[in-house]
C-alpha cells in the first residue's frame, strides 16, 4: 500500500490509526503490532513528510470475529496484585533453595500463575535492585546516551540503575525504534551482492553540489537493478529479524544485525541515486525554465533539498521486481515536488559569491528514514581521519565507509577480539572521532568570526 502513495484525505470514512484502535481494544500499541504479525492488515498512508498506519473498518471487524477470544483476554488482562507478587517471589525463593536456576525457577512459577517468564524475572530483578522502575525520561536518556557512544556502565551509574538492566533497556529501546519503521517483512531470495565502494559523502557547498549534478552520466541499468534489488533484500531481511525478536528473550546480536542490514541498504540506495543527480537537477530546471543559478542561493538550496528528498523517497519505495526504471520513478517524484514548489525571485547581481559559499546538508545522509538514528554522526565522519589506523579501520568497517557495514559479531571475528570488547573499542573510537570533529568545527567557527 505504500507504493500507492495514499494520502489521509483520500481514505474512505471509518479508517482509524494505531493509537485509536489500541484505545478501542484496551491494549497497548505494542500488542497491536503483534496482532499485525498474526494477520491484522494495515495500510500505509502519507502524513506530511512521514507515513503512518491505518486500519479499515472491514479489517477490524474481520479480525474481531477471528480473534475475539484473544482480544477479550487482552482487554481483561490485569497486573499482578501485591499479594500475587509476594506469592510469586516466595515460590521463586523456594525453588532456588532447592537448587533450581533463576531461569527454570521463573519459568516454573510463570507457568503456575499464568504469567510470562519475563514478568516473573523482572519481578525478581526489581526486588534485588538490579532494575528499578524506569521512567519515560530514563528510557529516552538511555537511548540518547547509547547513540552518543557512552558506556552502558556510565549510563547505569548516572541514572541509578543496574548495569545489566541498563544494557537490556538499551536493547529494548533499540528494538522499539526498529519496530516503529514502516518496512515489510518478505521472504525474498538473496540476489548477487554488489561490489563497489560505499559511503562517499555528498558535497556540502551548494556550488559543488550543482557541479556534481551536472557532471553525472546516464545510469547503468544492470548496476541500478543490482543495487536496488539487494537493498530491498536487506530491508526485508531486517524486517524479518525485527519481527522475530521477542522482548522476553532480548538479545543484542539480532538487533545489531537488523540495524546493520538497514544501514547497508541505505548505502546501496545512495549509490543507486548518485548517477541520477542529473535527472534531479534537470527536473528542477525544466520547471524553472532556466538554470538553477538564476535563483537566490537560499531558494536554490531549498529547491534542491526538496527535490532530493522526493528522489530519496522514490528510491525507498522502488521495487525492482515490478519492472520499470528507478530513473523514471525519480523523475516523476522530482517533477511533482518541483510543480508544487513556488517560484523564487530573480537573482541579484552580486549574489554569485553567496551562491558559491552557501552550505547545504549532505544528501547522502537523508536517503533512508532510519539513517538519522543508525548512520555515523557528521562529527564522527569529520574527525575520522585524525584517528590511529586501528581505530579508523574499525569505524570504517563498522559504518560502511569504503565497503559494506559490518556487525559487531563480524568485527569480532575479523579483529580476533571478543564481541563485548570490540563493542567497547568501537565506542571508544567513536567518542575520539566525535571529539576531533567537534574541535575541527569549533576551529572553523573561530576562523570565520575572526579576532
Amino acid at each position: 500500500s505504500a507504493s500507492i502513495d495514499l494520502r489521509a484525505d483520500e481514505l474512505p470514512e471509518g479508517y482509524v490509526g494505531v493509537k485509536d484502535l489500541a484505545s478501542a481494544w484496551s491494549v497497548a500499541e505494542r500488542t497491536l503490532h503483534r496482532y499485525r504479525a498474526k494477520g491484522l492488515a494495515a495500510r500505509s498512508v502519507r502524513s506530511g513528510r512521514t507515513r503512518r498506519l491505518v486500519f479499515s473498518p472491514c479489517v477490524i471487524e474481520a479480525y474481531q470475529r477471528r480473534a475475539g477470544e484473544q482480544l477479550g483476554e487482552a482487554k481483561h488482562f490485569a497486573r499482578m496484585s501485591e499479594e500475587q507478587r509476594s506469592q510469586a517471589l516466595s515460590h521463586v525463593d523456594a525453588l532456588l533453595a532447592k537448587g533450581e536456576t533463576i531461569s527454570t525457577a521463573t519459568q516454573s512459577v510463570a507457568k503456575d500463575m499464568g504469567r510470562s517468564p519475563e514478568a516473573i524475572r523482572q519481578l525478581v530483578l526489581k526486588r534485588e535492585g538490579d532494575r528499578e522502575s524506569w521512567t519515560s525520561r530514563d528510557r529516552k536518556l538511555t537511548l540518547r546516551a547509547h547513540d552518543r557512544f557512552i558506556e552502558p556502565s556510565t549510563i547505569a551509574e548516572r541514572l541509578g540503575h543496574g548495569a545489566t538492566a541498563t544494557r537490556r533497556m538499551i536493547d529494548a529501546q533499540r528494538l522499539d525504534r526498529l519496530r516503529e519503521l514502516d518496512i515489510e517483512a518478505m521472504e525474498l531470495p538473496e540476489p548477487t551482492p554488489p561490489r563497489l565502494p560505499l559511503g562517499a559523502p555528498g558535497p556540502t557547498v551548494l556550488a559543488d553540489l550543482v557541479a556534481e549534478m551536472r557532471d553525472t552520466s546516464a545510469p547503468d541499468r544492470a548496476t541500478e537493478r543490482t543495487l536496488t534489488a539487494y537493498a530491498r533484500f536487506l530491508t526485508s531481511r531486517a524486517a524479518r529479524t525485527i519481527a522475530e525478536a521477542r522482548a522476553a528473550t532480548l538479545r543484542a546480536e539480532p538487533i545489531d544485525a537488523a540495524e546493520t542490514d538497514l544501514l547497508w541498504a541505505a548505502r546501496l540506495r545512495v549509490e543507486a541515486l548518485r548517477p541520477l543527480l542529473g535527472f534531479v537537477l534537470r527536473g528542477i530546471e525544466a520547471r524553472l525554465g532556466s538554470e538553477i543559478e538564476a535563483l537566490p542561493a537560499r531558494v536554490a538550496a531549498t529547491r534542491l533539498q526538496l527535490a532530493l528528498a522526493a528522489a530519496a523517497e522514490a528510491a525507498h519505495r522502488y521495487d525492482p521486481g515490478r519492472g520499470g526504471r528507478l530513473s523514471a520513478a525519480v523523475t516523476i517524484a522530482v517533477d511533482r515536488v518541483a510543480t508544487e514548489t513556488p517560484a523564487g525571485t530573480a537573482k541579484a547581481s552580486g549574489a554569485r559569491r553567496s551562491f558559491a559559499q552557501s552550505r547545504i546538508d549532505d544528501w547522502t545522509r537523508r536517503v533512508s528514514p532510519w539513517q538519522g538514528s543508525l548512520d555515523a554522526p557528521a562529527l564522527l565522519r569529520s574527525g575520522l581521519h585524525t584517528l590511529p589506523e586501528e581505530q579508523r579501520s574499525l569505524l570504517e568497517a563498522r559504518y560502511g565507509f569504503g565497503e559494506r557495514p559490518h556487525t559487531l559479531a563480524e568485527l569480532s571475528e575479523s579483529f580476533g577480539i571478543h564481541r563485548p570488547w570490540v563493542a567497547r573499542r568501537a565506542r571508544e573510537a567513536a567518542r575520539a572521532a566525535m571529539e576531533a570533529g567537534r574541535r575541527a568545527r569549533d576551529g572553523r567557527a573561530a576562523d570565520t568570526i575572526g579576532p
